[in-house]
Protein backbone atom coordinates (compact mmCIF):
# COMPACT_ATOMS: atom_id res chain seq x y z
CA UNK A 1 0.00 0.00 0.00
CA UNK A 2 2.81 2.19 1.02
CA UNK A 3 4.42 1.38 -2.42
CA UNK A 4 1.33 2.62 -4.18
CA UNK A 5 0.68 5.46 -2.34
CA UNK A 6 4.69 6.77 -3.20
CA UNK A 7 3.74 5.67 -7.17
CA UNK A 8 0.98 8.20 -7.26
CA UNK A 9 2.65 10.84 -5.51
CA UNK A 10 5.85 10.40 -7.94
CA UNK A 11 3.39 10.64 -10.68
CA UNK A 12 1.66 13.74 -9.41
CA UNK A 13 5.33 15.49 -8.94
CA UNK A 14 6.67 14.07 -11.94
CA UNK A 15 7.05 16.44 -15.40
CA UNK A 16 6.04 14.04 -17.87
CA UNK A 17 5.63 15.80 -21.48
CA UNK A 18 7.73 15.20 -24.81
CA UNK A 19 10.89 13.56 -22.57
CA UNK A 20 11.08 10.67 -19.94
CA UNK A 21 9.46 11.02 -16.85
CA UNK A 22 11.84 14.03 -14.45
CA UNK A 23 11.11 14.63 -11.03
CA UNK A 24 10.44 18.29 -10.33
CA UNK A 25 12.93 18.35 -7.57
CA UNK A 26 15.64 17.82 -10.36
CA UNK A 27 13.82 20.14 -13.16
CA UNK A 28 13.56 23.05 -11.18
CA UNK A 29 17.57 22.84 -10.12
CA UNK A 30 18.48 21.77 -13.29
CA UNK A 31 16.50 25.48 -14.73
CA UNK A 32 18.27 27.28 -11.81
CA UNK A 33 21.67 26.48 -12.69
CA UNK A 34 21.08 27.45 -16.36
CA UNK A 35 19.78 30.98 -15.56
CA UNK A 36 20.99 32.29 -12.21
CA UNK A 37 24.64 33.54 -11.48
CA UNK A 38 25.94 33.85 -8.46
CA UNK A 39 27.90 37.69 -8.75
CA UNK A 40 31.60 37.46 -6.61
CA UNK A 41 33.81 40.39 -6.80
CA UNK A 42 31.74 42.12 -9.40
CA UNK A 43 31.79 39.17 -11.75
CA UNK A 44 28.98 36.59 -12.75
CA UNK A 45 29.74 33.22 -11.86
CA UNK A 46 27.74 30.30 -12.88
CA UNK A 47 26.96 28.14 -9.67
CA UNK A 48 29.12 26.07 -8.48
CA UNK A 49 25.74 24.07 -6.16
CA UNK A 50 22.18 24.49 -6.45
CA UNK A 51 20.62 23.00 -3.36
CA UNK A 52 17.30 22.93 -1.41
CA UNK A 53 17.71 23.97 2.31
CA UNK A 54 14.14 23.20 3.92
CA UNK A 55 14.12 26.63 5.82
CA UNK A 56 15.95 28.78 3.12
CA UNK A 57 14.60 27.36 -0.02
CA UNK A 58 16.98 27.35 -3.07
CA UNK A 59 20.50 27.81 -2.03
CA UNK A 60 23.43 29.11 -4.93
CA UNK A 61 27.15 28.74 -4.10
CA UNK A 62 30.21 30.12 -5.74
CA UNK A 63 33.46 30.69 -4.82
CA UNK A 64 32.93 30.33 -1.10
CA UNK A 65 29.87 32.44 -1.60
CA UNK A 66 26.59 31.58 -1.42
CA UNK A 67 23.09 33.33 -1.69
CA UNK A 68 19.71 32.02 -0.88
CA UNK A 69 16.63 32.24 -3.55
CA UNK A 70 13.54 31.07 -1.51
CA UNK A 71 11.08 29.29 -3.79
CA UNK A 72 11.96 31.55 -6.29
CA UNK A 73 9.83 31.29 -9.82
CA UNK A 74 11.48 31.96 -13.27
CA UNK A 75 8.97 31.32 -15.85
CA UNK A 76 10.13 33.04 -18.99
CA UNK A 77 13.63 33.13 -20.73
CA UNK A 78 15.59 35.74 -18.24
CA UNK A 79 17.92 35.18 -16.19
CA UNK A 80 18.82 36.17 -12.82
CA UNK A 81 22.38 38.01 -11.01
CA UNK A 82 22.09 37.99 -7.58
CA UNK A 83 25.11 38.99 -4.98
CA UNK A 84 26.33 36.90 -2.03
CA UNK A 85 24.63 37.23 1.58
CA UNK A 86 21.49 38.23 -0.58
CA UNK A 87 18.38 36.28 0.06
CA UNK A 88 14.74 35.99 -0.89
CA UNK A 89 12.23 34.83 1.52
CA UNK A 90 9.61 32.64 0.80
CA UNK A 91 7.96 32.52 -3.17
CA UNK A 92 8.78 35.36 -5.12
CA UNK A 93 8.30 35.94 -9.04
CA UNK A 94 10.86 37.01 -11.54
CA UNK A 95 9.29 37.40 -15.14
CA UNK A 96 10.38 38.51 -18.39
CA UNK A 97 13.25 37.91 -21.26
CA UNK A 98 15.76 40.60 -19.83
CA UNK A 99 18.65 40.25 -16.86
CA UNK A 100 17.19 41.13 -13.51
CA UNK A 101 20.22 42.05 -11.40
CA UNK A 102 20.36 42.03 -7.37
CA UNK A 103 23.01 43.43 -5.51
CA UNK A 104 25.02 42.01 -2.40
CA UNK A 105 23.29 41.78 1.51
CA UNK A 106 19.88 42.56 -0.34
CA UNK A 107 17.08 41.46 1.63
CA UNK A 108 13.84 40.43 0.13
CA UNK A 109 10.70 39.26 1.61
CA UNK A 110 7.78 36.55 0.23
CA UNK A 111 5.49 37.62 -2.62
CA UNK A 112 8.00 39.84 -4.82
CA UNK A 113 6.85 39.69 -8.57
CA UNK A 114 9.35 41.11 -10.82
CA UNK A 115 8.71 42.12 -14.72
CA UNK A 116 11.19 42.92 -17.17
CA UNK A 117 8.53 42.27 -19.66
CA UNK A 118 7.51 45.39 -21.60
CA UNK A 119 3.96 45.64 -21.91
CA UNK A 120 2.35 44.14 -24.72
CA UNK A 121 -1.51 44.90 -25.42
CA UNK A 122 -2.02 47.44 -28.08
CA UNK A 123 -4.59 49.63 -26.91
CA UNK A 124 -4.95 51.57 -29.73
CA UNK A 125 -6.46 48.67 -31.44
CA UNK A 126 -9.76 46.94 -31.84
CA UNK A 127 -8.37 43.99 -29.48
CA UNK A 128 -6.21 43.91 -26.27
CA UNK A 129 -4.92 40.73 -27.38
CA UNK A 130 -1.54 41.21 -29.10
CA UNK A 131 -2.34 38.60 -32.35
CA UNK A 132 1.76 39.43 -33.50
CA UNK A 133 3.78 38.57 -30.35
CA UNK A 134 1.71 37.72 -27.58
CA UNK A 135 3.66 34.12 -27.18
CA UNK A 136 0.34 31.81 -26.29
CA UNK A 137 -1.28 33.15 -29.49
CA UNK A 138 1.76 32.63 -31.70
CA UNK A 139 2.25 28.98 -30.55
CA UNK A 140 -1.27 27.66 -30.68
CA UNK A 141 -2.47 29.97 -33.56
CA UNK A 142 -1.10 31.51 -36.41
CA UNK A 143 0.63 34.98 -35.86
CA UNK A 144 -1.06 37.90 -37.32
CA UNK A 145 0.98 40.86 -38.93
CA UNK A 146 -0.20 43.98 -36.96
CA UNK A 147 3.16 45.69 -37.79
CA UNK A 148 3.99 46.24 -33.91
CA UNK A 149 7.64 46.44 -33.44
CA UNK A 150 8.61 43.81 -30.85
CA UNK A 151 11.18 45.01 -27.98
CA UNK A 152 13.72 42.30 -28.55
CA UNK A 153 17.17 44.24 -28.01
CA UNK A 154 18.38 47.29 -25.71
CA UNK A 155 18.66 47.18 -21.74
CA UNK A 156 15.40 49.28 -21.02
CA UNK A 157 13.39 46.62 -19.71
CA UNK A 158 15.89 45.22 -17.02
CA UNK A 159 15.78 45.56 -13.66
CA UNK A 160 18.12 46.18 -11.13
CA UNK A 161 18.17 46.08 -7.79
CA UNK A 162 21.08 47.52 -5.53
CA UNK A 163 23.12 46.49 -2.71
CA UNK A 164 21.69 46.35 1.03
CA UNK A 165 18.09 47.14 -0.48
CA UNK A 166 15.23 46.01 1.67
CA UNK A 167 12.00 44.95 -0.54
CA UNK A 168 9.41 44.15 1.60
CA UNK A 169 6.33 41.58 1.20
CA UNK A 170 4.43 42.21 -1.81
CA UNK A 171 6.53 44.55 -3.93
CA UNK A 172 6.34 44.74 -7.86
CA UNK A 173 8.68 46.03 -9.68
CA UNK A 174 8.33 46.89 -13.28
CA UNK A 175 10.35 47.03 -16.26
CA UNK A 176 13.56 48.97 -16.40
CA UNK A 177 13.44 50.06 -12.72
CA UNK A 178 16.85 50.60 -10.63
CA UNK A 179 16.29 50.19 -6.86
CA UNK A 180 19.23 52.21 -5.76
CA UNK A 181 21.41 51.13 -2.63
CA UNK A 182 20.18 51.02 0.52
CA UNK A 183 16.97 51.39 0.30
CA UNK A 184 13.60 50.46 1.79
CA UNK A 185 10.52 49.46 0.03
CA UNK A 186 7.10 49.13 1.83
CA UNK A 187 5.25 46.13 1.29
CA UNK A 188 2.82 46.16 -1.36
CA UNK A 189 4.44 48.60 -3.07
CA UNK A 190 4.62 49.15 -7.42
CA UNK A 191 7.83 50.73 -7.92
CA UNK A 192 7.22 51.77 -11.73
CA UNK A 193 10.14 54.59 -11.54
CA UNK A 194 13.93 53.88 -9.81
CA UNK A 195 14.74 55.59 -6.87
CA UNK A 196 17.39 57.08 -5.10
CA UNK A 197 19.98 56.08 -2.24
CA UNK A 198 18.84 55.42 1.15
CA UNK A 199 15.05 56.38 0.04
CA UNK A 200 12.52 54.54 1.75
CA UNK A 201 9.66 54.32 -0.91
CA UNK A 202 5.99 53.53 -0.04
CA UNK A 203 2.55 53.37 -2.43
CA UNK A 204 1.51 52.75 -5.73
CA UNK A 205 3.17 53.94 -7.96
CA UNK A 206 5.95 53.68 -4.83
CA UNK A 207 6.73 57.78 -3.69
CA UNK A 208 9.68 58.82 -1.67
CA UNK A 209 9.04 59.48 1.96
CA UNK A 210 11.91 60.30 3.25
CA UNK A 211 15.71 59.35 3.47
CA UNK A 212 17.27 56.86 5.78
CA UNK A 213 20.07 59.30 6.60
CA UNK A 214 21.50 62.55 6.41
CA UNK A 215 23.22 63.51 2.99
CA UNK A 216 26.70 63.77 4.31
CA UNK A 217 25.92 59.99 5.64
CA UNK A 218 24.89 58.61 2.49
CA UNK A 219 27.42 60.05 0.20
CA UNK A 220 30.05 58.54 2.78
CA UNK A 221 28.47 55.38 2.86
CA UNK A 222 28.53 55.37 -1.03
CA UNK A 223 31.97 55.98 -0.81
CA UNK A 224 32.58 53.02 1.82
CA UNK A 225 30.89 50.89 -0.17
CA UNK A 226 31.00 48.08 2.55
CA UNK A 227 28.90 45.59 0.56
CA UNK A 228 31.99 45.17 -0.87
CA UNK A 229 34.42 44.17 1.32
CA UNK A 230 36.27 40.75 1.69
CA UNK A 231 33.74 39.14 4.73
CA UNK A 232 37.19 39.04 6.99
CA UNK A 233 36.83 42.71 7.16
CA UNK A 234 33.19 43.12 7.39
CA UNK A 235 33.67 40.84 10.93
CA UNK A 236 36.84 43.22 12.08
CA UNK A 237 34.09 45.88 12.20
CA UNK A 238 31.14 44.64 14.29
CA UNK A 239 31.52 48.28 15.91
CA UNK A 240 30.95 49.77 12.74
CA UNK A 241 27.72 48.08 11.53
CA UNK A 242 26.73 48.72 15.54
CA UNK A 243 26.21 52.27 14.78
CA UNK A 244 22.80 54.54 15.16
CA UNK A 245 23.36 56.79 12.06
CA UNK A 246 20.21 58.29 11.98
CA UNK A 247 21.36 61.58 13.39
CA UNK A 248 25.29 61.10 12.79
CA UNK A 249 27.33 63.82 11.75
CA UNK A 250 30.50 62.86 11.77
CA UNK A 251 32.92 60.87 9.50
CA UNK A 252 32.70 57.73 9.09
CA UNK A 253 35.56 56.29 7.44
CA UNK A 254 37.69 57.48 9.92
CA UNK A 255 35.65 54.89 12.06
CA UNK A 256 36.46 51.98 9.53
CA UNK A 257 39.18 49.67 10.22
CA UNK A 258 40.98 48.60 6.94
Amino acid sequence: MADKRREVWLQNVFLTQTQPPVELHDFIRHELLERVRLVVDGMPQAAEDMWFHKVFGWVVTARGRRACLGKIELPDTGHLEIGPDSYLSGKSAVRGSFRVSIGSFTAVAESNFWDSSPDNHPSHLPSLLNFQHESRWVHFNNAIDLGLAKEDSGLVNEISIGNDVWLGRGVRVCPGVTVADGCIIAENSLLRSSTQPYGIYAGSPAKLKKFRFSPAAIEQLMEICWWSWPLERIYANADFFSMDLSEFSGSLKGLVKA
